[in-house]
């Protein structure tokens, strides 16, 4: 998926979490196990709104979808 909408981030609550997560991008994209760079951007954590109920373990509960099969469950478990 293409666009700020589909991103992936990690939001991080002080200094010593936004260190572990860049320096582990940094290890992960030198690892060479990625033919693409590594996107994913650091944000600092700010107000927190759950989503709806049906996106909560979507996944999981979901596992035969389209997307999950095709894109999110190789993704994540690569």
């Amino acid at each position: 998926d293409i666009g700020t909408h589909y991103r992936s981030a990690i939001f991080y609550a002080n200094d010593e979490q936004k260190q572990a997560a860049a320096d582990y991008i940094k290890e992960l994209g030198d690892s060479g196990r990625y033919t693409r760079d590594i996107v994913t951007t650091l944000e600092p954590l700010g107000e927190f709104t759950r989503a709806e109920e049906y996106h909560q373990d979507y996944a999981k509960r979901n596992p035969n979808q389209p997307y999950i099969r095709g894109v999110s469950a190789p993704t994540a478990c690569s």
